[in-house]
């Protein structure tokens, strides 16, 4: 059995009890658990068997990411710029060349005087770039979490979600159907974290009060 766990770094004091209490009940059980995490404390590190740090793409990693994106070789110079700009960071890739596509200029010049500096800034850019629709879906998504079950979804927008719609959601690097059927996902949960800081109290309070009541009709309709 295999278990993997994202995001670890987010997990809160009952979520860690709960893995020590998994990691005790499966120590002569044929089983592997997984983190991903961003950071791990030490406490953990010591009892958490062995750990793996993925160190940043270099150079030659990098051009072939960015190749991949732009579908094309680019010149050195603007490789190089965007492996300086990024650290290797394949996260930080993707959002540099998804800015420059988004200007459709491949100068250096540009990636360093037009593009955000930041990886919180260049998403913000990317989802400033969205249509007022596409950007109300997003904002809707974000709320409900990273992954998102299409019903809720739906419920939610007023309308039922045509392939069409989720393949253009999915072409601008952002929403994408899960693993499990009936379920999206946002690609990043960075990306999904930066999105629902772009909302204002208020609107998320709306929001999630919405989510709240849809669930629980839902369930009420499920138990009566």
């Amino acid at each position: 059995l295999l278990i993997f766990i994202d995001d670890w770094h987010c997990a809160d004091d009952l979520s860690r009890r709960a893995l020590r209490a998994l990691i005790a009940i499966a120590k002569d059980k044929s089983v592997l658990i997984v983190l991903a995490t961003r950071e791990l404390e030490l406490s953990e590190s010591d009892t958490m068997g062995v750990t793996h740090y993925l160190e940043p793409f270099n150079l030659d990693d990098s051009a072939r990411a960015i190749s991949s994106i732009f579908k094309q070789p680019l010149e050195l110079g603007v490789t190089t710029e965007i492996y300086g700009r990024s650290g290797g960071y394949p996260l930080f890739i993707e959002e540099l060349c998804q800015s420059v596509l988004a200007k459709q200029h491949h100068d250096s010049d540009l990636v360093l005087t037009e593009v955000p500096a930041t990886l919180h800034g260049l998403i913000e850019a990317r989802v400033k770039r969205l249509s007022q629709a596409h950007a109300n879906l997003v904002r809707i998504a974000a709320v409900i979490g990273n992954i998102i079950p299409q019903w809720l979804f739906e419920q939610m927008v007023g309308y039922r979600l045509s392939d069409e719609l989720i393949a253009d959601l999915a072409h601008q690097d952002l929403l994408f159907i899960a693993e499990t059927e009936g379920v999206m996902r946002f690609k990043h949960g960075l990306t999904r974290d930066v999105v629902y800081q772009s909302i204002t109290i208020k609107e998320r309070q709306n929001l999630h009060l919405q989510v709240a009541e849809i669930i629980a009709a839902k369930a009420k309709k499920q138990g009566g």
